[in-house]
């Protein structure tokens, strides 16, 4: 039975990888740009560090600059992604 669990888990990981859209969760590591600007970002999600860019022109839960805050309190957020050109970009991002 945890074989199966575990395989399942895997399965699970590998079309993740490969997907061309997906949800992470995870806590903000790292934020690149200035106030009150965020050219990129990074989330630690399942033990990887994943790269994210914003979309000009998107609206998000809260402005940029709040990932700010998540990377000093630790709290965890949710990135709803799609691949571009080879680039990870956020299409939402919430508090988690």
């Amino acid at each position: 039975m945890i074989r199966w669990i575990a395989l399942i888990m895997l399965a699970s990981v590998v079309a993740a990888c490969s997907s061309d859209t997906g949800t992470s969760v995870g806590l903000v590591t790292e934020v690149e740009g200035t106030l009150p600007d965020v050219e990129s970002f990074i989330v630690l999600s399942e033990g990887e560090e994943i790269s994210f860019l914003p979309l000009e022109g998107q609206h998000y839960e809260f402005p940029l600059d709040h990932l700010r805050e998540h990377l000093r309190s630790g709290a965890p957020v949710i990135v709803e992604w799609e691949m571009r050109d080879g680039n990870r970009y956020a299409l939402a991002i919430t508090d988690g």
